[in-house]
């Protein structure tokens, strides 16, 4: 709300790298959290040389990468879309 006053698709910018950057942190802080010797475990199995890497590197990279991408594309997309079908009310 506070970057829309200024320019509104950079707010839609703002919130779609937000977004999937906070969802990958919580994810992450809820493994080392809740799932550390699971996950540890997991890495190694996989030849991960500690529980971090195998986080980062197994388990989020790709998919914060494409989420990061689609919010991108997406998001104002979604909202051009919006303004449209507004204007044609």
């Amino acid at each position: 709300k506070l970057l829309e006053n200024k320019n509104r698709y950079f707010a839609v910018l703002a919130a779609a790298v937000a977004c999937p950057m906070v969802n990958t942190g919580v994810f992450v802080l809820g493994c080392f959290t809740f799932f550390m010797e699971t996950v540890k475990a997991w890495g190694e199995g996989l030849g991960y040389d500690n529980a971090f890497a195998y986080i980062i590197f197994g388990m989020v990279g790709i998919n914060f990468i494409i989420e990061l991408a689609l919010n991108v594309i997406l998001s104002p997309t979604v909202v051009k879309l919006i303004d449209i079908k507004k204007k044609m009310d």
